[in-house]
Formats: structure tokens, C-alpha cells, sequence
């Protein structure tokens, strides 16, 4: 089985991202981080020294990540997976255009961010994933995604982190 953490708008919370990410150290077989903040994800690596770290940039990481390039695609697990943040793809008026981009990519899984807010769909054979904000939600509690990749397919969670 591959397992995949995936984090996004932390905006500055280090601390919650390096203490959600301990419990998954021995876990999983990578970890993303879509944007804003990357400077968070970079402590990452300490957490995570075998471990394949996937970053993009997000609109708030203007300064801080030039050289990152702000899409990424790879393969894991048997699969294609395509990262963004999600500002460059208007993410919050809607999802046309990630679909379109995820169907061009011809990708199995798709992950954002950028809205602060969690939600999982099927885009044809796709998975559209954006596993909401770890410091900022826009509503509920803050969250943070596990993805887990078989045989017999993928699976997606969205975890709620409860103070």
C-alpha cells in the first residue's frame, strides 16, 4: 500500500504542521504540501529524511519560492497524481478549469488547496482532492488529507484536527 499525507494552507502554523506530520513519521510513502506556506513544508524534510516530499507554491509564497515550480506531476503507487495550489486555476469560482487540467493530464489523482476548505469528488476516473486549510478553515475545524493507494484502488480522507 502507498499512503500519501497531504497538507495545505498552513499559512505560517508550523508547529501543527510538523505535529501532524510526526504522526504519520512511519506511515507513509510521501508527503505534500499544496502552498501557502512553504517555508512550513520545508521542516518537513527533518520529519521525513527517506521519505519523498512533494511541494507547490501558493499565492501567498510569492516571495518565498520563486524557483518552485507552482505544478508538479508524478508518478506513485501505480499512479499519476497532479499538485497545485489552485489560485492560478480559480479555484474558488469554481472548478472548471482544475477539471479541464486534470482530464488534460490525464491524471488519477488531483490535489489543490487555496479554498480553505476540504472536499473530495470524482472527476471521470479522477480524484479531485483538497484536503482544506490546517490553520485557517473557512468553516469547521482546520484539516489535512490521507490518501491511500491499492490494488484495488485509491482512497481519500479528509481528517478533521479537533483542539
Amino acid at each position: 500500500m502507498t499512503r500519501v499525507l497531504v497538507l495545505s494552507d498552513s499559512h505560517g502554523n508550523k508547529g501543527e504542521v510538523e505535529r501532524v506530520a510526526a504522526m504519520y513519521e512511519k506511515a507513509v510513502s510521501a508527503v505534500v504540501h499544496l502552498g501557502d506556506c512553504v517555508s512550513d513544508a520545508e521542516s518537513l524534510g527533518f520529519l521525513f529524511p527517506r521519505t519523498r516530499i512533494y511541494i507547490v507554491p501558493g499565492n501567498c509564497d510569492a516571495y518565498t519560492a520563486r524557483d518552485i515550480p507552482e505544478t508538479l506531476e508524478f508518478p506513485l503507487g501505480g499512479k499519476k497524481i497532479l499538485l497545485t495550489h489552485g489560485h492560478r486555476f480559480g479555484v474558488k469560482e469554481g472548478y472548471r478549469a482544475i477539471r479541464q487540467w486534470a482530464r488534460q493530464g490525464e491524471a488519477d489523482i488531483c490535489l489543490f488547496g487555496h479554498t480553505h476548505e476540504p472536499d473530495l469528488f470524482y472527476e471521470g476516473r479522477c480524484m479531485m482532492f483538497n484536503p482544506g486549510s490546517l490553520a485557517r478553515p473557512r468553516a469547521g475545524n482546520p484539516s489535512y488529507g490521507v490518501i491511500s493507494i491499492t490494488g484495488d484502488g485509491i482512497a481519500g480522507r479528509i481528517v478533521e484536527v479537533i483542539a
